[in-house]
């Protein structure tokens, strides 16, 4: 097998580890796909999702975690996750995607998760071109930069496109410099009712946007 489409078919993947999910497909198994290229697939429950996911051979997938709608090809022509109204904290299987990913879309999380997804590892989403946040509403900074500029790696580094919408605590996109490299591909960003904002692109960050 080497194309799965199963969206909106099915969602309900067993949580591993839970007798009386047994009966249910895990997700686990689709390592065993080892011809597996193009994935597309729902998980409802984020707990469904194990803890390693790194499914070896797939070159494009379209992945949605957590409940809600979004719009779905179904027939990805690029490396997608979207993050939709988790409660829980991030699955750390998807910590095996994120490096892959291309096009990240997050609804509706905890300032905290998002924390974990874009404040992890520097040159972890740095093959990330695409990233869209909506109704975080806790959530002040989109990177807070724990290191200092000298010291760290390029973050989004290949980042061309960046939409924040309805983020009504988000104040600054970051409040640091960032270091060299970062955001330097970025071409597009919007900005729609983010009410705290009133400066989108800040002095020390307009250093970084070589190609805005």
């Amino acid at each position: 097998l080497e194309e799965l489409y199963m969206w909106e078919s099915f969602h309900q993947w067993a949580i591993q580890g839970m007798v009386e999910d047994t009966s249910k497909a895990c997700l686990s198994e689709l390592r065993s796909l080892s011809h597996l290229t193009t994935l597309c697939v729902q998980v409802s429950n984020p707990e469904s999702v194990p803890r390693q996911f790194h499914i070896p051979n797939v070159q494009k997938f379209e992945i949605v975690i957590g409940k809600g709608y979004d719009s779905v090809t179904c027939y990805p022509n690029s490396r997608s996750l979207s993050l939709r109204q988790i409660k829980t904290s991030i699955p750390e299987g998807v910590k095996d995607i994120l490096q892959n990913t291309e096009d990240m879309r997050l609804f509706c999380l905890y300032d905290e998760m998002i924390r974990s997804i874009l404040d992890v590892d520097p040159g972890t989403l740095n093959n990330l071109r695409y990233l869209k946040v909506v109704a975080c509403m806790e959530t002040p900074f989109l990177l807070s930069m724990n290191q200092s500029a000298s010291d760290a790696p390029a973050i989004l580094a290949a980042l061309e496109s960046l939409h924040l919408h309805l983020m009504s605590e988000l104040f600054l996109i970051c409040p640091k410099l960032l270091p060299v490299g970062s955001l330097h591909k970025l071409k597009l960003l919007k900005v729609l009712n983010c009410k705290r904002m009133w400066i989108a692109i800040t002095a020390t960050l307009l250093q970084r946007l070589l190609s805005l």
